[in-house]
């Protein structure tokens, strides 16, 4: 390019330069104000200034030196140039102008990125110090939070900044801080709010702190059960808001708490307390082993005889003299006449005082009366084979040559014996299952039924319902008797045989016990349909023989029944 230098009307240097095709010059001045500027010196008709711009979008550049308008388009940001280098403008091939922004989290930061919304994270990032980190959220996108701890230390000062989110769960309730600390609220591990009552037992009598929270009585039908020791409980009433007190306790356990006392108050007797004022409530009292004290200021209505030191007086009489009971002081039983006779025979009213045991004829009360030791008669020494009278105590029984006639349901009756004395006695009967009715294949040996002692007479009955198997299969059932509850067994009854082909049949036999019985081998069992042996002992089972001819399962449904009398 060639150039000539040249000065304007103000004597400035301007350069000029020429054209590409050499036939016109170009001066290069700077305005008044010293700005930079171009004058064109047209010397053809087509004057083609040496920039080139107009490339369409997309399209390739050509050799000239377009001026730069929009950006480079790059799939990926373009590589770093030297400092001081001039840059392309870089776009994305939508033509979205790049802004530095997209600085990966943990990577120290450059340029004036743009952050906008968050990068969701599964766990929260761990960037360095004073790294740029992106806005972080959780797979739900909502945006983390972090809320400064304070654990360093018991009482330690509260942070500057804190987002409080919820109260502190303690499985116990936590250590005290220090007077003027921020304190975490604190619930139990289930969220629930803990509350702090004041205690008001420090001292008796003690004022009341300036707040409290007051709380009633648990209100309970019952008593709670207990709690283990040291646990806080929850103060107990019943439905109706009455406080319960400690006073149910079993007789003879340790006494707790301040029951209620409905006892006695035990004393010497032979040093009873002075006597109280009137209409004083006294102690209820009794001696030292607990037994209720009870005396007696006057006996029969005078005042000559003395109260014996000791006892409950019991009266009686012999006829002439009244005496009492009393209890020396080794707690022997004596009985002692009183000094004032009372005449039994004297048809005397009760006496207005005085605490006696007497009877009553319908008009006059009586002594009871007694011998010379006191001790009462009672009449009822009706002699045998004597008519009876009065209203005796009875004693022995009615001798009735046949059974006396039945009572009424409820009624008192009289032992009644035949003319030689002998004690009547109710016969009984006992019925009993030797086998249930049902079908059975194989031979068996049924249990004993035992306790048979008083029983003479025995009947049973051999309930045969189906036999309809073969004609060669055969049942056989026998009674067994034992004399010692079922050790030795001994057959006694033996039913006629059953065959496959029998109809239905019901058998009986029974066992009369007899007077006198001659020594009789019992070794083998009877034949079937002979006549029974005359012995029941004390303890009887069926038994039963099953033969199967036809080798298919013979069956037989049966049952046997039995009962059993007294003679």
């Amino acid at each position: 390019m060639a150039y000539v230098q040249n000065t304007d009307n103000n004597g400035l240097v301007v350069a000029q330069c020429e054209d590409v095709a050499g036939t016109g010059f170009t001066n290069v001045k700077a305005s008044a104000n010293n700005s930079m500027y171009v004058s064109l010196q047209e010397t053809s008709a087509t004057l083609e200034v040496g920039v080139k711009g107009t490339n369409a979008h997309d399209a390739a550049d050509t050799t000239d030196a377009p001026v730069k308008l929009g950006a480079h388009a790059n799939a990926a940001e373009p590589a770093a140039v030297s400092e001081n280098d001039m840059a392309n403008v870089s776009v994305d091939l939508y033509g979205n102008q790049k802004v530095v922004g997209n600085v990966a989290a943990d990577a120290a930061d450059r340029g004036c990125p743009i952050k906008v919304g968050g990068i969701a994270n599964a766990a929260a990032p761990t960037p360095d110090e004073g790294d740029r980190g992106d806005l972080s959220m959780d797979l739900n996108s909502q945006v983390r939070v972090v809320a400064d701890s304070v654990t360093a230390a018991a009482g330690a000062a509260f942070p500057s900044a804190m987002l409080c989110v919820g109260f502190r769960g303690n499985a116990a309730k936590p250590t005290a801080e220090d007077e003027g600390d921020i304190i975490a609220p604190s619930v139990d591990l289930q969220g629930q709010m803990r509350v702090i009552i004041p205690d008001c037992s420090a001292a008796l009598d003690a004022a009341v702190p300036g707040s409290a929270v007051l709380l009633g009585g648990k209100g309970n039908a019952a008593a709670p059960t207990a709690d283990d020791e040291g646990d806080i409980l929850a103060l107990s009433v019943d439905l109706q808001g009455s406080q319960r007190m400690i006073g149910n306790l079993a007789h003879s356990a340790v006494d707790a708490g301040e029951p209620v006392k409905t006892g006695s108050k035990a004393v010497d007797i032979t040093a009873l307390p002075a006597d109280v004022t009137a209409l004083d409530r006294a102690d209820d009292i009794s001696d030292l082993k607990g037994r209720k004290i009870v005396t007696m200021d006057e006996v029969m209505g005078t005042a000559a005889a003395a109260i014996p030191a000791k006892g409950v007086i019991v009266q009686g009489s012999d006829g002439t003299n009244a005496y009492a009971m009393k209890v020396d002081t080794s707690g022997n039983v004596q009985v002692e006449a009183l000094a004032t006779p009372y005449d039994a025979t004297v048809a005397a009213a009760v006496p207005s005082t005085g605490a006696a045991i007497a009877i009553s004829d319908g008009t006059n009360a009586r002594l009871l009366k007694g011998d010379t030791a006191g001790v009462p008669f009672i009449q009822g020494e009706i002699a045998h084979d004597a008519a009876d009278s009065g209203n005796p105590v009875k004693m022995g029984a009615v001798a009735n040559a046949a059974l006396p006639t039945a009572i009424h349901e409820g009624d008192r009756s009289t032992l009644s014996t035949d003319l030689n004395n002998q004690l009547r006695v109710l016969k009984q009967g006992k019925a009993v299952e030797l086998k249930a009715l049902a079908a059975q294949t194989e031979s068996a040996n049924g249990s004993w039924v035992t306790g048979l002692d008083p029983f003479t007479h025995l009947e049973v009955l051999l309930n045969v319902t189906v036999a309809d198997t073969d004609a060669g299969d055969t049942l056989n059932v026998y009674i067994d008797a034992s004399p010692d509850g079922g050790t030795t067994a001994i057959n006694i009854i033996a039913f006629t045989q059953i065959i496959g082909t029998d109809a239905a049949k019901k058998l009986i036999a029974a066992v009369h016990l007899a007077a006198n019985l001659t020594d009789v081998d019992v070794t083998s069992d009877l034949t079937a349909h002979d006549p029974p042996r005359s012995f029941i002992g004390n303890a009887i089972r069926y038994r039963s023989v099953i033969v199967d001819a036809g080798g298919d399962d013979a069956s037989f449904t049966y049952g046997v029944s039995a009962v059993l009398k007294q003679a």
